[in-house]
C-alpha cells in the first residue's frame, strides 16, 4: 500500500490494491483529484469513453473504482433537500389538438 495514498483513503477496505497494481498512474491521479475536490469528474472520465476505442476495465478494477467513488461521496456534506422538486422546472406551452 502506497503511504501517500493510504492517508487519504483512511479505510484499508476502500484502498484500491488491484487498481494500484495494474494502473499506478490512475491511482496517483485519483489522489491528486481527491485533494482538490475534482475526484468525481476524474472518475467520470475513467468510466465513460468520450474518445472512443477504449477497452474498458475488468470487473475487479471497476469494483474498486466504484467503492472509492461511494466512499468519496459518503465523505461529502449532505446536499439540502429541495422543498419543491418542480420549482426549477421550465413551463412549456400547452399544445392543443385540432
Amino acid at each position: 500500500m502506497h503511504t501517500k495514498f493510504a492517508g487519504q483513503w483512511q479505510s484499508a477496505e476502500v484502498y484500491p490494491h488491484q487498481l494500484e497494481k495494474e494502473y499506478p498512474g490512475i491511482v496517483a491521479k485519483m489522489s491528486e483529484h481527491w485533494i482538490d475536490s475534482t475526484f468525481e469528474v476524474y472518475v467520470e472520465s475513467l468510466l465513460f469513453d468520450e474518445r472512443g476505442g477504449r477497452a474498458g476495465f475488468s470487473p475487479d478494477i471497476l469494483e474498486e473504482i466504484f467503492v472509492l467513488q461511494n466512499y468519496y461521496r459518503s465523505l461529502q456534506p449532505a446536499r439540502p433537500v429541495s422543498i419543491d422538486t418542480w420549482a426549477d422546472s421550465v413551463t412549456l406551452p400547452k399544445k392543443t389538438l385540432a
